[in-house]
């Protein structure tokens, strides 16, 4: 990647980020953006094919704040269809 096209994803992904932690705030879920990033980043989508005409997608459990933040962005619209349920998978950092 060249070095201005880093600089414009950098600058892209500040505009995302900067309104999500106001939102956040507003919210009183007030947390630095690698903080919030590493929340958001925590919430994974797991595509389980268990045959080739059955797939499965389900999200990860969700820690409370997690909750809070998936509620918020209305991150529902972007889930697993109606239905799936989350599977009680933990990442490294706990």
């Amino acid at each position: 990647m060249r070095p201005w096209q880093r600089l414009v994803v950098c600058v892209l992904a500040l505009l995302v980020l900067k309104p999500m932690m106001r939102t956040a705030a507003e919210h009183q879920l007030g947390m630095s953006a690698l903080v919030l990033k590493q929340e958001l980043t925590d919430i994974q989508e797991i595509s389980l094919q268990m045959s080739p005409t059955t797939r499965h997608r389900v999200l990860t459990t969700r820690s409370t704040i997690q909750q809070q933040l998936y509620d918020l962005f209305d991150l529902d619209k972007y889930a697993p269809e109606k239905g799936s349920t989350a599977l009680p998978l933990h990442n490294a950092n706990g």
